[in-house]
């Protein structure tokens, strides 16, 4: 769910809160397309309150990224931790959001050449 929105001069905060499935994704999509939609600023999702996510909250946040984009806007996700960062990681997500955070600065392998070991 969308906990709060904070409007800058040049960028709007969306604090997300809780479970970003499908039922949570749903609770929030009409605000984000809407935000996507009216505002001329970059957006910034907070996700420092948001304990998981699947499928279903990437695609709600690709779909922003997408509109943003093809208006030469920015999406930046901040506060991402836990199971949200991981998955973000794992589906190779992180610069493409521009997420921000120590989150985002671990490596996905712990050793180097480990993927290829396989």
């Amino acid at each position: 769910m969308i906990d709060r929105i904070d409007c800058g001069s040049d960028k709007v905060v969306l604090n997300l809160r809780g479970i970003l499935d499908g039922q949570g994704t749903a609770a929030i999509r009409e605000g984000l397309e809407e935000i996507s939609a009216t505002t001329n600023r970059d957006v910034v999702l907070d996700f420092s309150s948001v304990t998981y996510m699947d499928g279903s909250g990437v695609t709600a946040i690709a779909y922003v990224f997408k509109r943003l984009m093809a208006k030469g806007r920015k999406l930046t996700i901040i506060g991402v931790t836990g199971q949200p960062a991981q998955l973000l990681r794992e589906m190779g997500l992180g610069n493409l959001f521009a997420l921000a955070g120590k989150a985002t600065r671990r490596p996905l392998f712990s050793r180097p050449g480990w993927a290829l070991a396989r």
